[in-house]
């Protein structure tokens, strides 16, 4: 017996046995497409000659054969190689659609027979509505169904299992019904409030909640967890508090504030707590030094100072006890310095000081004689 190995360790391996004592030529066919083939070599040894053939579809490429006797005897061996021209490619009628071609035989679908898959087993007219295609019906515009016999507009279970009502081809099950026909038993809430999961129609709720849907917080449980303040619940899954609206923190002690405090400040407790350097009810105002307050006002970080004062912080006195009155002189601004411009028969800084008037009176009008 001769066992035939090929391709080589480049190729997936196959096998085929040749019987020692065959007359007659045998073909084996295989899966593979014919390619050409050149022998390496012949090897001719001595002994009763025996023809055997066999045929084998082969990729594209070089390939390796290996030839091994597990008898006994000694045999010669002459390998001549040819190409098979006569093997089909194509399968009749391209099997009609209904199976795959495989080295010129077709393989049918379910519910197909014949050489050319052309006989249908159980002959199925899709209502006259589709085609059968591959085992199933393919239904045309406006049909549906498995036999394509339910109108679009329709639904295929026309009473929704009495679980629901068809509107516009579509079961719209009731609370605790779900599938295309209502035919499934679904919860009430089938996300169960976010703190269980359904299960056959029933809310299995996580460690610390109950209810049909698992909405109810278990206050049996609650004397041993963190209380939230008394502002939310906690959750043992995460193992933190979930806050109530209007409430944050950690702990949720720490009431939310809708206010916008830009980049200055912090909403706390409904208001915003501005940072060092800014005012205002956004925190959106500069604040200006202290002495400002006392002779002007603050302007977005500037210190605007009222008649007669000056510096930075309105703190250097132009016109100082107000030019002493309007009976003395009156404070003015000139080139953005106040100074007081004092009435005749005054001067000084603060148009406090007698001045003489008149020389030729022999009058000392500086000391009021």
């Amino acid at each position: 017996m001769y066992h035939i190995r090929y391709p080589s360790q480049y190729r997936k391996n196959s096998l085929d046995i040749l019987p020692q004592n065959s007359k007659s030529k045998r073909k084996i066919r295989a899966s593979f497409l014919s390619a050409d083939f050149i022998p390496q070599e012949k090897k001719n040894i001595p002994m009763p000659r025996q023809d055997v053939s066999f045929l084998h579809f082969l990729e594209p490429g070089t390939w390796y054969f290996s030839i091994i006797n597990d008898d006994s005897t000694s045999v010669g061996i002459s390998f001549l190689p040819s190409l098979a021209r006569d093997v089909p490619t194509s399968c009749p009628n391209n099997c009609h659609h209904h199976g795959n071609c495989h080295l010129g035989k077709c393989h049918c679908f379910p519910g197909y027979i014949g050489h050319d898959c052309a006989d249908s087993v159980c002959p199925v007219h899709c209502s006259g509505n589709g085609r059968y295609v591959q085992g199933s019906c393919r239904c045309e515009t406006g049909w549906k169904g498995t036999e394509c016999n339910v109108p679009v507009t329709e639904c295929e279970v026309n009473d929704c299992n009495n679980q629901g009502i068809c509107v516009a081809g579509k079961c719209k099950c009731r609370p605790g019904y779900k599938g295309n026909h209502c035919e499934g038993v679904d919860c009430l809430d089938p996300f169960c409030a976010g703190h269980g999961a359904c299960v056959n129609g029933q809310c299995w709720c996580k460690t610390g909640w109950r209810g049909v849907n698992c909405s109810e917080a278990d206050n049996r449980l609650s004397r041993c967890f963190p209380d939230c303040n008394k502002h939310g619940v906690y959750d043992l899954e995460s193992e933190r508090c979930i806050c109530f609206d209007h409430w944050a923190g950690p702990d949720c002690s720490r009431a939310k504030c809708g206010l916008d405090c830009g980049n200055n400040g912090q909403c706390e407790e409904g208001r915003c707590r501005c940072d060092n350097g800014w005012s205002g009810a956004r925190c959106d105002q500069k604040t200006c030094d202290d002495r400002c307050h006392d002779h002007g006002q603050c302007n977005n970080g500037t210190c605007v100072c009222v008649q007669g004062w000056m510096g930075t912080h309105c703190t250097l006195e132009g016109c100082p006890d107000t030019c002493g009155g309007e009976s003395k002189g009156h404070c003015v601004q000139e080139d953005g310095q106040w100074s007081c411009r004092c009435r005749d028969g005054w001067g000084g800084r603060d148009c406090k000081t007698k001045q003489e008037t008149n020389c030729a009176d022999d009058k000392d009008n500086d000391s009021g004689a």
